[in-house]
């Protein structure tokens, strides 16, 4: 598609909604911090490819990521510390302007011979 501007709010209120598809659009704007409260069961969060700006919400870390691709945006600040999951496999952030160190260790230390499905 080629959809332009911020991602609607309606979009961010089914607390339903497992999986969301948003990617190769023109979208712009932020993700909100409440996206933990108003889609508690959100897996697979694929905005890949877009025009978002601001930080990754530190709430992230409070959802029970299994596919998380945020590359190819304009993301800035540090990884939050917990975006880390049990179920994890892949987390893609590549080709931002993220700053800091990615909390490597808190994967390593909670998931190693836990039966940890990230991929590298």
């Amino acid at each position: 598609n080629l959809f332009k501007g911020p991602i609607p709010d309606f979009v961010w209120e089914f607390e339903d909604m497992v999986y969301m598809d948003l990617a190769y659009n023109f979208f712009t704007g932020t993700i909100p911090d409440t996206v933990h409260l108003t889609e508690p069961n959100l897996r697979v969060l694929f905005l890949e490819n877009n025009d978002l700006a601001s930080t990754i919400p530190n709430t992230f870390g409070q959802l029970d990521w299994k596919r998380l691709h945020l590359d190819g945006n304009k993301f800035t600040g540090p990884v939050p510390s917990d975006i880390n999951a049990p179920r994890i496999e892949e987390i893609m952030l590549h080709n931002n302007q993220l700053t800091g160190a990615f909390p490597a260790a808190s994967f390593a230390t909670e998931f190693a011979g836990k039966h940890s499905k990230l991929r590298v």
